[in-house]
């Protein structure tokens, strides 16, 4: 069982970084940044650095 619960546990933080990067997305729309900042939520949200 526990090998289930981390897999759990992994697709819930994955679901969480997609969360923070759209609404980091929208924020750059409405700070009219464009790329860079979309680049940025890419950077920090997406890619998996640990």
């Amino acid at each position: 069982m526990s090998s289930s619960s981390s897999v759990n546990s992994q697709s819930i933080e994955e679901r969480d970084a997609i969360e923070l990067y759209f609404a980091c997305v929208t924020a750059c729309s409405l700070d009219d940044e464009g790329v860079e900042c979309t680049t940025r939520c890419v950077e920090v949200h997406l890619k998996n650095e640990n």
